[in-house]
């Protein structure tokens, strides 16, 4: 991104006050990805300057390598320490996704029977109980988060800590960034993040969600459906994993 702002405002740098860019919502997702990126990896440098071997780059979903000498980000992803991982779109159609509240509910009321009440304070769960009612609940993510490969990724990050998962719930509601529903952001706030990513353990967010203002969505009769988030902790490894 540093070098698209460079190419891009290296002699316009008396209008850029005054310079806007207008992107459809897929493309200012892709952007905002590399951007962060980015800045994550220069934090990452700063912070451990001398005392690492490799790096972690993150990337935007779908971008393909301009040179066949550079690794095809395509066909990895990676998930980050102390980082959110959560689908940009989740799923919402009905009637299915009334079918699917209903078995989230369930399997909510067996792990964690007062979830509505201290749902924010949590519970500790098993890693294959994490397993099972992440894989209840179902996204159209297109970006890191895959409804395929988060259960493996729980297994491997439960081989770093035995003690399990902690399963936190919270209502929640949001405007969609686009007509399909887009949660460009996810739903926890920085300031959670950082407090989750503090633990000795993964912590899995599980919202019972609904739009505010989603009129233009196609599909959604206004219940409420079921969005997952994932947050890894800081003292975890980084994680590399084939996407096939």
């Amino acid at each position: 991104m540093s070098s698209f702002r460079g190419e891009h405002y290296r002699y316009r740098k008396s209008t850029l006050p005054y310079t806007r860019v207008f992107l459809p919502p897929q493309l200012y997702d892709r952007f905002r990805q590399i951007f962060v990126s980015d800045e994550d990896l220069r934090k990452f440098i700063e912070k451990n300057k001398g005392t690492f071997d490799t790096l972690p780059v993150r990337i935007a979903a779908n971008i393909r390598a301009t040179r066949s000498c550079v690794l095809d980000a395509r066909k990895v992803d990676v998930i980050v320490p102390g980082k959110q991982i959560y689908p940009n779109y989740p799923f919402f159609i009905a009637p299915q996704a009334g079918s699917i509240a209903g078995k989230v509910r369930k399997k909510l009321r067996e792990l964690f029977p007062a979830y509505a009440v201290d749902g924010r304070k949590g519970t500790r769960i098993s890693t294959a109980q994490a397993q099972k009612i992440v894989s209840l609940i179902k996204t159209n993510g297109t970006n890191v988060w895959n409804d395929r490969k988060v259960p493996m990724i729980l297994s491997y990050l439960g081989q770093y800590s035995k003690k399990g998962v902690i399963l936190k719930y919270r209502e929640a509601e949001r405007s969609p960034g686009d007509n399909k529903g887009l949660l460009e952001q996810g739903v926890l706030t920085g300031a959670v993040v950082t407090a989750d990513s503090l633990s000795d353990r993964p912590v899995l967010w599980v919202f019972e969600m609904r739009f505010s203002d989603g009129d233009e969505l196609a599909g959604w009769d206004g219940s409420k459906f079921f969005y997952p988030t994932l947050v890894v902790p800081k003292k975890f490894p980084l994680v590399v994993f084939n996407k096939s």
